[in-house]
């Protein structure tokens, strides 16, 4: 899972994918998957949650998912998700579509592919029992072997749930729903 920050598709899938054109992929025929889902529950409240999330995710994500490594500083503005190294070298990882703050974020994932044929990847907030409740549901691959591709270069959202909560104090979900 250490691709999901990569500034392009490592050879081994890019190679991968060209192997299994054609072929059954996971019960899922020559087709990306249709979603990739990952939830994660803390204790504090919807705004506090929400908070923590957007404000201070440059705490928490885990360095081992971003292209720069230790030190780079990520960053969620009205308009992208992206990371800076200390250098100042910056890197973008999507362009945001929508917030609906305390509630939702939609994002147009394009890491490591063009700009034309973005993923798109969803997070909501909703009140829990025990908190709040983190989906991230990612999706709108392309279709084909590049689709595949697509998908399985952008994998890692578990271990980004995980990283987050124990930020807010809460044990790690395993991201399961």
């Amino acid at each position: 899972m250490s691709d999901l920050f990569s500034h392009a598709v490592p050879d081994r899938i890019r190679d991968a994918a060209k192997a299994s054109r054609g072929r059954r992929q996971d019960g899922t025929g020559s087709q990306p998957p249709e979603e990739r889902r990952a939830t994660g529950r803390v204790a504090p409240a919807r705004e506090q949650a929400w908070e923590g999330f957007t404000e201070y995710i440059h705490l928490w994500w885990p360095a081992e998912h971003t292209r720069f490594g230790q030190g780079t500083h990520v960053e969620l503005t009205s308009a992208t998700l992206s990371e800076e190294s200390d250098a100042g070298d910056h890197y973008e990882w999507a362009r945001v579509a929508s917030i609906e703050p305390r509630e939702s974020i939609e994002l147009d994932w394009t890491l490591g592919w063009e700009t034309s044929s973005p993923s798109r990847v969803r997070i909501s907030f909703e009140d829990d029992a025990v908190g709040t409740r983190i989906t991230v549901i990612h999706d709108g691959w392309l279709s084909g072997p590049d689709g595949i591709e697509q998908s399985r270069a952008f994998n890692g959202w578990t271990d980004a749930l995980d990283s987050y909560s124990r930020f807010m104090g809460t044990a790690a979900s395993g991201g399961h729903p």
